[in-house]
């Protein structure tokens, strides 16, 4: 999964159902976990990035 499969997976835990404006602790719990992830993938992504840009510079 990416960063942003994460980020939306939070989201969609922090969007209350048609007709119910409640959200749970547990759902804030899980949405916390889910984010922590997107955090993570975007810091393994920014890196893989930033590896694939070295490469380059050292090719020109």
């Amino acid at each position: 999964m990416t960063s942003n499969d994460y980020r939306e997976q939070a989201e969609r835990l922090l969007t209350p159902l048609p007709g119910d404006f409640t959200i749970s602790p547990e759902r804030v719990q899980q949405a916390a976990v889910w984010a922590q992830l997107a955090q993570a993938a975007a810091i393994t992504e920014t890196a893989a990035i930033a590896q694939t840009a070295h490469a380059v510079e050292e090719s020109v």
